[in-house]
C-alpha cells in the first residue's frame, strides 16, 4: 500500500493532471498542424500512455512501493477481475442490444494492431493508473469519496476534450454530450475501483467497454 506520509498533496495532483491534459493538447495541434509524423499511429499512441504512465510510475517510486502495490493491482484482484467481469457483461449486453439496432450495424473483432495498442490496450490501463489508482486514491484519502469522484472523473473528461475539438471536429452539442458521457465513465469506474478496492475492477471494464466501441467503428 502506499506510504501515507508520502502523499502528494491534492493541489499537486490536480496540477500534474492539467499539465497532462496541456501536453496532450499540445500534441494534438502537432498532429493537426503537420499530421506527418506526429499524426502517425503509434506515435500517438505511445505519447498519449506516456504522459500518463510516467508520473504514475514516478508517484509509485516516490511512495516508496512497487507500481503493482501502489497502482492496486495485486490487492483483491481476483475479486476486481470478477466484478469487473460482471458488470462488463451486464452493461454491454443492453449496450450492444441497442448499438445494433440503432447504427444497423454488426460488431466485429478489430484486427487492427494499433487499435489494440493504442485504444484498447494501453490508453485505458494508462488512464486508470493516473485517475483511479494515483489521483481518485489521493485525493479520497485526503478529501472523501465526493471530491474524489468529481476531481478525477472531470480531469479524466478533460483529457478528451482536445481530440473531440480539434481532430474530430464535433459539434458543440456533440462535444457537451460526449463530456458528460466520459464524465460518467470516470465516475462508473471510480466506483468500482472504491468498492473492490482493486484497479482491476475498472480496468477490466474500461478495456471490455473501448473493445465494444471499437467493434463498432472499425
Amino acid at each position: 500500500m502506499v506510504d501515507m506520509n508520502k502523499e502528494m498533496s491534492t493541489k499537486t495532483l490536480l496540477g500534474q493532471s492539467l499539465l497532462i491534459v496541456l501536453v496532450w493538447l499540445g500534441w494534438v495541434l502537432l498532429m493537426r498542424w503537420y499530421p506527418e509524423p506526429f499524426a502517425n499511429v503509434y506515435l500517438r499512441g505511445l505519447v498519449r500512455i506516456g504522459i500518463l504512465l510516467v508520473p504514475a510510475y514516478l508517484f509509485s517510486r516516490k511512495s516508496g512501493t512497487s507500481w503493482l502495490e501502489s497502482w492496486y493491482l495485486r490487492v483483491n484482484w481476483q475479486r476486481g477481475v470478477m466484478i469487473g467481469l460482471v458488470v462488463s457483461v451486464l452493461f454491454l449486453s443492453f449496450s450492444y442490444l441497442a448499438q445494433s439496432r440503432a447504427l444497423e450495424i454488426v460488431w466485429q473483432l478489430p484486427v487492427k494492431v494499433d487499435t489494440w495498442f493504442n485504444w484498447i490496450i494501453g490508453s485505458p490501463f494508462a488512464e486508470e493508473a493516473w485517475f483511479r489508482a494515483v489521483l481518485f486514491g489521493q485525493i479520497h484519502r485526503q478529501h472523501g469519496l465526493v471530491y474524489a469522484l468529481l476531481g478525477s472523473s472531470l480531469m479524466f473528461g478533460l483529457l478528451h476534450l482536445p481530440t473531440w475539438i480539434l481532430l474530430d471536429g464535433l459539434s458543440t452539442i456533440l462535444i457537451v454530450q460526449s463530456f458528460g458521457n466520459i464524465v460518467l465513465y470516470g465516475l462508473a469506474f471510480a466506483l468500482l475501483f472504491r468498492v473492490t478496492g482493486s484497479l482491476w475492477a475498472s480496468l477490466v471494464p474500461h478495456w471490455l467497454n473501448n473493445l465494444f466501441v471499437q467493434g463498432f467503428l472499425r
